[in-house]
């Protein structure tokens, strides 16, 4: 039967698991392909606690290997292999494989006095030398399900690579409603040859055997089985003691049991081996469809929203990058003019506080004075200006960055006033008071007083006549010739950095459309496609191998 056409695919499938990093569906595939090809013969015991699921092992295998008690013992999964050297495989779960000497496997395998198994293994391979192995038979000894759901779990894994399920059952409690679920599980999903066995139907009472046989043979009626009988009854002790002491021999299925596994060969076992792990294969491909085709159409489901909302925004960011071709513009010119009116207000009530009392302290005080009201005016522009820049980003882009007018403005290091000044009464004033004073002295005392009349009143329009310049004034005008300069300074800070802030909106904006032209990332949502599609082939192929190989089987 050529599988080649099935691997392809399959691998084919595990590369796209790989691409989407869905690394626990890599691992399934690989476990599929590499378990495939196992030439023994994989029987997996498995059933509830205090089944007998070890007792019987060990009468199989005619010797006293597993450990059986009425509590909880095996803790991992056990397989048992044959192999002229006795020695013990421990893998851990960092990966790690150690061997050890074969009196260890107590240690190794079973729970501690609180029920807990070791952490750091996930299986033993308990390599024996065993007739019953020699023929390519392995024997896989589970945790008894119901008990701790981490356990139930590592039993489910091992029937999963199972070839064939020996299912125990305990008579005096019959199909409980798990097990039950679980064999319907393993029947209509993994589709494992399960051959049920009844244990401790000898402690049931003889008036009740037969209801127990007829609850047993409606139940099988629900699920197919490969062998010819639907279940078999096995006295579990018993037949360890025969096993081991001799004697005569069971009278129930023991004897039947070993004679149906040893008489599994050629093509027989092949074909039941084939048709469990296709069936296995087509499993976990259904499962991983199962799992995929949910991400799929979440994915889908997203990328229709997203691209709704994409043309929302679309239509949004067009209709601004319209209006910022004006608007951008509008708000540096209105911020220019109200950054002018606020300076003018700004020296108007400079030079309104001005109020010192003398030239010496506006010397000291007049630079730091000036320096202070320039820059809250400055800082005052910067607010408003970067409130307007806000307004124009608005909240679906980047929030732009603070004004640094004030930190780049260059000021006058320091503001030099003229100190006060006096003015000499003019030449025509003292003539008129010389004038003045002659006619007082000669109306006062006529020759003597004209003389002196002209003499004290020229001395007195000297004295009188001067005047000295305000200081204050002096100062208001200092700064009416400088503020215009700083504040046009100031302006071209404003203009340019307005500008170049309003063009990186403009610049954002063009970004943004560019970005919403682009069609959705595809990658994902193309790999799950392409993997569905894989996974449909492998079904095609899986299809093809199981009627082929019932055809053979018919045929032979």
């Amino acid at each position: 039967m050529n599988t080649d056409q099935l691997f392809v695919a399959l691998n084919q499938a595990k590369k796209y698991c790989e691409e989407l990093r869905e690394f626990d569906w890599c691992e399934r595939i690989n476990n599929r392909i590499s378990g495939y090809n196992r030439s023994a013969l994989r029987i997996v015991v498995f059933g509830e606690f205090n089944r007998g699921k070890s007792t019987l092992i060990n009468a199989l295998l005619g010797r006293q290997l597993l450990k059986a008690k009425l509590v909880p013992t095996t803790g991992t999964i056990t397989q048992l292999c044959y192999e002229d050297t006795e020695q013990i495989e421990v893998y851990h779960r960092d990966g790690r494989v150690t061997t050890h000497a074969f009196n260890e496997l107590e240690t190794l395998s079973t729970l501690d006095p609180t029920g807990k198994a070791r952490v750091d293994i996930t299986s033993l391979v308990v390599k024996v030398k065993n007739e019953f192995l020699r023929n390519g038979v392995e024997i896989v000894d589970t945790p008894g399900v119901a008990e701790v759901e981490e356990r139930t779990k590592i039993a489910r894994t091992a029937i999963a690579d199972a070839d064939i399920v020996l299912f125990l059952l305990d008579a005096r409690q019959l199909l409980r409603e798990a097990e039950r679920n679980e064999i319907l599980e393993f029947q209509q999903e993994l589709k494992k040859p399960i051959l049920p066995i009844v244990n401790f139907l000898n402690m049931v009472e003889p008036s009740q055997v037969s209801e127990v046989r007829e609850l047993l043979s409606q139940w099988c009626r629900d699920f197919s089985t490969p062998f010819q009988k639907a279940w078999l009854e096995v006295d579990a002790m018993a037949a360890l003691k025969f096993a081991i002491s001799g004697g005569p021999p069971p009278t129930d299925d023991f004897t039947a049991l070993r004679r149906i596994i040893f008489n599994l060969k050629g093509h027989e076992r092949k074909k039941l081996i084939s048709q469990s792990r296709l069936n296995h294969i087509r499993y976990d491909t259904v499962m991983i469809e199962r799992h995929n085709q949910a991400k799929l159409s979440k994915l889908d489901n997203d990328s229709q929203v997203k691209s709704k909302h994409r043309n929302a925004s679309r239509l949004e960011f067009q209709h601004r990058a319209s209006q910022l071709a004006s608007l951008g513009q509008l708000t540096i010119e209105n911020q220019l003019a109200s950054a002018e009116i606020r300076l003018d207000t700004g020296l108007k009530s400079l030079i309104d506080q001005i109020d010192l009392s003398n030239g010496t302290e506006l010397q000291m005080r007049l630079h730091s004075f000036y320096y202070d009201q320039f820059q809250q005016a400055g800082r005052d522009v910067e607010k408003k200006a970067h409130q307007a820049l806000l307004l124009l980003a608005a909240d679906q882009l980047t929030r732009p960055e603070p004004m640094t007018i004030c930190e780049n403005l260059i000021l006058p290091a320091q503001m030099k006033v003229d100190p006060p000044a006096t003015i000499s009464a003019t030449a025509q004033e003292v003539g008129v008071a010389v004038v003045i004073g002659g006619i007082i002295g000669t109306f006062l005392m006529p020759g003597a007083g004209t003389v002196g009349g002209v003499l004290v009143g020229g001395w007195l329009a000297s004295r009188v006549g001067e005047t000295s310049v305000d200081p204050l004034e002096n100062f208001r005008q200092k700064v009416r010739e400088t503020w215009p300069n700083d504040a046009k300074q100031l302006i071209g800070l404003l203009k340019a950095q307005l500008e170049s802030k309003v063009q990186l909106i403009r610049d954002e904006v063009t970004n943004m459309l560019s970005t919403l032209e682009l069609p959705l990332p595809a990658d994902e949502i193309r790999d799950r496609r392409l993997l569905s599609a894989c996974l449909y082939h492998c079904e095609s192929h899986l299809n093809g191998l199981l009627r082929r190989t019932d055809e053979q089987h018919h045929t032979s």
